[in-house]
């Protein structure tokens, strides 16, 4: 598994609570969608933080496989603001 995968689905398998999730598929290309809802506490300070937001996957298949061409994350609520 790369880095930019693993990181969130350590998370997912940690707690994160999703709905909304779709794929949709238009002849060779596809996208997949989830909304995502967080809720936990900072390592270095006992602070919780709860962050909630979209992400959406651009695919198109190459022969038999599915490949992965454009991926974005949008935040919403208090961490949205900060970043």
């Amino acid at each position: 598994m790369t880095a930019g995968i693993a990181a969130p689905v350590e998370a997912y398998r940690n707690g994160w609570a999703h709905r909304e999730a779709g794929i949709e598929t238009i002849g060779d290309m596809a996208y997949a969608f989830f909304s995502f809802h967080l809720e936990g506490e900072t390592a270095v300070a006992p602070e919780s933080f709860v962050v909630a937001g979209r992400n959406t996957l651009i695919a198109r298949r190459s022969g038999d496989e599915w490949k992965g061409i454009h991926y974005h994350e949008s935040l919403r609520g208090p961490c949205a603001e900060h970043s």
